[in-house]
C-alpha cells in the first residue's frame, strides 16, 4: 500500500485550497448569531470537493479518503 497527502488541491468556493481549512471564516461574524460555540460566525455545510485519478491496478478496490 502507497500512502499519499490529499491535502493538496481541494476545491472550495471556486478556490484551490490546502487541508486544514476553516470554512466559516468566509462567513460574516456577529454577536448576534444563535448557534452558539462558533465564535460568532453562523456555521453552516460547506462542500469541499477533489477530483483525482485512482491507478488501474486499485481495480475496484476503492479508496479510503
Amino acid at each position: 500500500m502507497r500512502k499519499l497527502s490529499f491535502n493538496q488541491n481541494w476545491l472550495f468556493n471556486g478556490k484551490t485550497i490546502t487541508l486544514p481549512h476553516d470554512a466559516q471564516i468566509t462567513e460574516k461574524r456577529g454577536p448576534k448569531t444563535s448557534n452558539g460555540g462558533h465564535g460568532y460566525f453562523p456555521g453552516g455545510v460547506y462542500t469541499y470537493e477533489k477530483t483525482f485519478l485512482a491507478p488501474l491496478r486499485m481495480g475496484r478496490q476503492g479508496c479510503t479518503c
